[in-house]
Formats: structure tokens, sequence, C-alpha cells
């Protein structure tokens, strides 16, 4: 991460002092090593991350300027794969396809899911939730809209709802996965394509 000073009092000042470098590294750099960090997300939960922080100096003409961040959780590697598929239904026809195709999820709402039992269902057009065992609870949101989202014992989460201004029904598909290093992403990414392949076979599209 490249860190640069920005001083919205003097776009000039470019430069970071000798008093700003040390307070900048007693807050980074912690002699106790990790140090706890937090990532607020407008639409998600936040998350927060157990990290260890390097700072590299960046100079212009001789002077401090910035940092380059080297950034070492203590956390194990994840993956997370998002795509979206579009189903295209042209015409007045297809407008009715798309209704009918959104009663049938409600109707008949799939018990599995790419080989992995649903453990939670919302309908944000109801406002109730429904867990893998029957119960239903409400959602607490301030609007309704037409939108269906499942949720699988093994991470993966199916989000549905027709598109506003297009003939189409739209589905996103985020599906987790492992990755035991850093150069594993090639492995991780090959598994949860085929889990997308099989979440695609479950719901038809």
């Amino acid at each position: 991460i490249g860190l640069i000073k920005y001083d919205c009092s003097d776009i000039n000042n470019h430069y970071i002092s000798q008093t700003e470098d040390a307070v900048i590294r007693r807050w980074l750099i912690r002699k106790d090593g990790y140090h706890w960090i937090h990532f607020d997300q407008d639409e998600f939960e936040d998350i927060f991350y157990k990290v260890y922080i390097n700072l590299s100096p960046i100079y212009i003409n001789g002077r401090l300027v910035g940092y380059h961040a080297t950034i070492t959780s203590n956390c194990e590697y994840g993956f997370s794969k998002e795509t979206t598929v579009n189903v295209v239904k042209p015409g007045k026809s297809g407008a009715d396809e798309i209704k009918a195709m959104m009663e049938n999820f409600r109707a008949n709402p799939p018990k599995e899911i790419g080989g992995s039992k649903v453990v939670l269902a919302k309908d944000y057009k109801t406002l109730k939730a429904t867990d893998g065992e029957g119960n239903v609870t409400d959602i607490n949101m301030p609007e309704t809209s037409n939108v269906l989202q499942y949720f699988t014992e093994d991470g993966t989460k199916i989000s549905v709802r027709p598109s506003g201004t297009e003939p189409k029904i739209k589905f996103y598909v985020e599906v987790k996965g492992e990755m035991g290093c850093p150069k594993c992403y090639d492995a991780a990414n090959a598994a949860a394509e085929e889990k997308v392949e099989a979440v695609r076979k479950s719901l038809g599209i």
C-alpha cells in the first residue's frame, strides 16, 4: 500500500517532517508486533484483522514524501470469488418468464445448491428470513425489494433479482474456498470456477 502525504491547507506541502515521521512510525510499527486494523465496509460487515506493518520510505529530491507499507496478517489465507450470471429473456413473453421464475423461487425455494445445503433464505419482498429448519424471522429493512438470497453450508451466497432496466434476471454468485499460500491462487480459482458451475447447474442457469 502506498501512503503519501497530502496537506489540504497547503497543496505544495508534500514533505513529511521528522516529527511527523516519528509519529507515523510510532503508531504503525508497534514494538509488540501485531495490532488491530479495522476495515469499514458500507454494505457488508466490518472486518478486523490483526496485522504487522513494515514501512519503506519514499523520497523525492532527497526528502521524505511517503511510504510503501507492507501489511502482513496472522490470519489464514482464504478465497472468495464473485460472478454475475445474466439470464436474458427479451420481449413481453420474457418479462412474463422472469416474473414466473421469481414466483417459482419463492414458492419452491431450493433446499440444496451446488451440492451444499441451504441454511438460510432471505426474501426482501416479504422481509422474511427462513433458516434450514424452517424457522422464520423478520428482516429489519426500511423498504422492500424484489430480491432473494440463499446461503449454503459451504459459505456460498446467491442473490437473485430481475433487472429494472433490461429484460434479464440476474444471479450474483459468491463462492468460498481455501488458499493455503499466496501462490495457490490458480488452484483456488479453478476450484471456485467448478463450484460456480455446480451452482449454475443446480439453479438451471
